[in-house]
C-alpha cells in the first residue's frame, strides 16, 4: 500500500475480525509502519474523542467495524469519518456484520472505503463487495494480474481498464454473483425498519435469559439488535455448540476470528447466536431452553 510509509500510523480497534487486522499488520510490518489499537469503551465502541486522542499527523488509515461481529455495538460512522478526515487520512469501514441489516448509503457516511459480504446478506459464499470513493479510483493499484484486466496488452508493458475493471484479473465467479444479485433484489423488498426491531426483541430476550443462568456470561453489548455473544464457564464452546446442533440449533462457536480479543479477556472461547429475518422469537425461546437443559 503505497500510501503508507515508514513511521506512518494506521488505526484499528481491538475487536476487530482477522479480516480487518491481519492485512494491516502486514502493511505495517513490510512498510516499517505503526498499528496502533485502540480499546473500545463499555459500550463497545469507539467514540470520536477516543480516535482524535489516537490521531495525529503520521496517521496514514484509519479502518474500524460498523458493527462488531462478537459484541454486536455500532460506531457513529459518520462521526467517526469528521475526525479521520479532519487529519487528511484514509477512513475504511468493515461493514460485513451491518450491510444485511439495514440500508446504507456510504456517500452520506462520508468513507473512503467500505467492506461487505454477501454470505451476512442471504448471498453465497466466496463473494463480497467493496465500496471505493471516486477520488481514490485513479490512486490504487491491482493486488493480482490476469487476464481480462487490459485494456491493450504488449510482451513489455500493458495498458489497464479503468477502475473497477482494471482490478477484476481472470474469470470471476460468475454463478456467485448472479446469486447475489438475486439476494439484493429480495432484500430491496425489505423493510429494515420493522426487521430490526423484531431482531432487537429476539435479541433482548436472549440477552435477559441467558444472564438468569449462573454459568453463563453474555459479552455482547445490550445494544445489540442482531448477535447474542456468551460463554459457559463449566463447559467449552464447541460443546454447548455441539449440544445445540444435537436439538438442530446452528450457532457459531470459537473466537469468531477475534483471538486477540479472546486472549486479551482470557476467554478460551465464545458462542454466537444470530438471528435474522429467517427467525422469530419461538427459535429463541427454543434455543434458551435447549441450553438451560446442558445444566440438568
Amino acid at each position: 500500500m503505497q500510501h503508507v510509509g515508514q513511521g506512518d500510523e494506521i488505526i484499528v480497534s481491538d475487536v476487530e475480525h482477522h479480516s480487518n487486522l491481519l492485512p494491516w499488520q502486514m502493511v505495517a510490518q513490510k512498510n516499517n509502519a505503526v498499528l496502533k489499537i485502540i480499546e473500545v469503551n463499555q459500550d463497545g465502541v469507539i467514540t470520536p474523542q477516543m480516535l482524535e486522542q489516537a490521531m495525529s499527523t503520521k496517521t496514514k488509515l484509519v479502518s474500524l467495524f460498523h458493527v462488531s461481529n462478537i459484541l454486536g455495538s455500532k460506531n457513529d460512522i459518520g462521526q467517526l469519518a469528521q475526525i479521520v478526515k479532519k487529519y487528511g487520512a484514509l477512513f475504511c469501514v468493515d461493514g460485513c456484520q451491518n450491510a444485511g441489516y439495514e440500508m446504507i448509503d456510504v456517500q452520506k457516511l462520508g468513507v473512503h472505503f467500505y467492506a461487505w459480504s454477501a454470505h451476512k446478506m442471504l448471498g453465497p459464499s466466496g463473494l463480497g463487495g467493496l465500496y471505493v470513493h471516486e477520488s481514490i479510483h485513479a490512486q490504487l493499484q491491482p493486488f493480482m494480474y490476469g487476464g481480462g484486466m487490459v485494456l491493450s496488452g504488449g510482451y513489455q508493458a500493458s495498458e489497464y481498464k479503468i477502475f473497477p475493471y482494471g482490478f477484476e484479473a481472470g474469470t470471476p465467479c460468475i454463478a456467485q454473483v448472479i446469486a447475489y444479485k438475486a439476494a439484493i433484489q429480495y432484500l430491496q423488498k425489505v423493510d429494515f425498519v420493522e426487521l430490526k426491531r423484531e431482531l432487537k426483541k429476539m435479541v433482548d430476550y436472549a440477552h435477559q435469559a441467558l444472564k438468569q443462568i449462573s454459568d453463563i456470561v453474555v459479552m455482547s453489548v445490550p445494544a445489540s439488535d442482531h448477535i447474542i455473544t456468551f460463554y459457559a464457564k463449566e463447559y467449552h464452546a464447541h460443546d454447548v455448540a455441539a449440544w445445540l446442533d444435537k436439538h438442530a440449533i446452528a450457532v457459531r462457536a470459537g473466537n469468531h476470528c477475534t483471538q486477540p480479543y479472546h486472549d486479551k479477556k482470557r476467554i478460551v472461547a465464545s458462542v454466537r447466536l444470530s438471528v435474522y429475518l429467517y427467525n422469530d422469537l419461538s427459535d429463541i425461546e427454543q434455543a434458551i431452553e435447549c441450553i438451560k437443559k446442558m445444566y440438568l
